[in-house]
């Protein structure tokens, strides 16, 4: 609300240059968050204790099928979730 406020008094005094620089500075410390922080290791960290967890609890194999999330890189470098169903036998169906 104070922001909303601020903006709109910036604006209507015609202190749009400092609007501008203030909000160059607020992406730059915005864009360094995101440089700086580690996303990819705390993304296979929560995989890993994902597939650790589902392991455990698929160990006494109860069900007949049981489904696994996979995860490949496509062709352009993203991460793609598949999900592949194991059957009793192994074999996987997509």
């Amino acid at each position: 609300m104070v922001v909303t406020v601020s903006v709109g008094a910036m604006i209507y005094w015609e202190f749009t240059a400092l609007l501008y620089v203030l909000s160059t500075l607020a992406m730059c410390a915005l864009l360094m968050v995101v440089a700086f922080s580690k996303l990819e290791e705390r993304d296979e960290r929560l995989h890993q204790a994902s597939l650790d967890e589902e392991s455990v609890g698929h160990s006494d194999a109860q069900t007949p099928t049981t489904s696994k999330t996979f995860y490949a890189q496509s062709q352009r470098g993203r991460r793609v979730k598949s999900q592949r169903h194991l059957t009793a036998g192994g074999a996987i169906n997509e």
